[in-house]
């Protein structure tokens, strides 16, 4: 994670918002195939259950980085 990653994930208000970041960049990066749940928990520096819990799952999880993406752009 790059300084200005850490530096945009220390202004997030909440848990969800703040894995919501690190999953954008996280897929962004590497492909929605090729990221697993472990890995964002991981980068997020939490645990497993904490991402399945504000995300549900792995589609969910992409679905949530999309509305968030596009909700901006409005």
């Amino acid at each position: 994670m790059t300084s200005s990653q850490k530096r945009a994930t220390r202004v997030l208000t909440t848990g969800r918002d703040r894995i919501i970041a690190i999953a954008k960049q996280i897929f962004a990066n590497q492909g929605f195939a090729q990221v697993s749940i472990r890995a964002i928990a991981a980068e997020a520096k939490c645990t497993i259950s904490t991402v399945m819990y504000h995300a549900g799952s792995k589609q969910e999880l992409l679905e949530a980085c999309l509305d968030n993406a596009f909700a901006k752009e409005s």
